[in-house]
């Protein structure tokens, strides 16, 4: 896992091979200006469009040439599609994507929510998944996890965990004390604070995975890397990803 530039884009690669690709954008290298400055790849943002296809053209031919590009339109659910059935269509409603078929690139957006992308031993099944406090809530890490135990043993599957808001500045209310276990939260000064990473970090842990990497930065924080939602209101969006590549 670490930092790379190509065409004027940084991004965070998590594998780069032969058989998969996967990683995650960062906010440098694109068009975009303002609080979208500059590579925002979130079709749903009040962004520019043209500025939005040019960035998400430029983004996916540097990190993943040639590869059809899947996406959703995220609703913060725990709703995880199938990419290889023949009615699934790109920008439906959901929160994750699968496939066990080469030439597919799985994207989700995001700007604090968290995001995991997987793959087994023999890089022959995908995984993306976007993971906000709601699809956290609500199962999505489970739900993908039951996916792939369908296919592997979860000991053959890698995950990654991507940029995300950190506990120091998730400041919640006390409804989500109902949500998660106290384990998760902090209270300082009044004010009741919530470790979503640890959540999603142990989920996999608990499921016996092979591997767990959590790149372990904080969209909040790291302005001049990530957007945050949380910190700037008008942001943009990164996007982790994760593909097969065809032979």
């Amino acid at each position: 896992m670490d930092f790379k530039e190509k065409n004027g884009i940084k991004y965070l690669s998590y594998i780069d091979n032969d058989k998969i690709v996967a990683g995650v954008s960062t906010r440098i290298g694109g068009c975009s200006t303002g609080g979208f400055e500059s590579l925002n790849l979130g079709l749903n943002t009040s962004d520019d469009k043209d500025r939005i296809l040019k960035n998400r053209a430029t983004f996916f031919e540097t990190v993943a040439p040639g590869m059809s590009v899947l996406h959703l339109n995220q609703t913060h659910s725990n709703v995880i599609h199938d990419a290889d059935d023949g009615s699934f269509q790109v920008f439906c409603d959901g929160d994750g994507l699968v496939t066990t078929e080469p030439g597919k690139l799985l994207c989700v957006t995001l700007a604090d929510c968290g995001s995991v992308v997987f793959h087994d031993d023999e890089f022959t099944i995908a995984c993306a998944i976007h993971c906000g406090w709601r699809g956290t809530r609500d199962g999505i890490v489970k739900h993908a996890l039951d996916l792939l135990s369908e296919w592997t043993d979860l000991a053959n599957i890698t995950a990654y965990v991507g940029p995300m808001i950190r506990q120091a500045s998730y400041e919640v209310g006390a409804e989500f004390t109902g949500y998660f276990g106290a384990e998760y939260f902090s209270e300082k000064g009044g004010k009741l604070t919530f470790d979503l990473n640890a959540v999603i970090v142990n989920t996999l842990t608990r499921a016996g995975l092979n591997s767990i990497h959590d790149c372990a930065f904080d969209t909040f924080f790291n302005s001049e890397l990530f957007f945050s939602h949380r910190r700037d209101a008008r942001s943009g969006r990164m996007c982790a990803y994760v593909g097969l590549r065809a032979e």
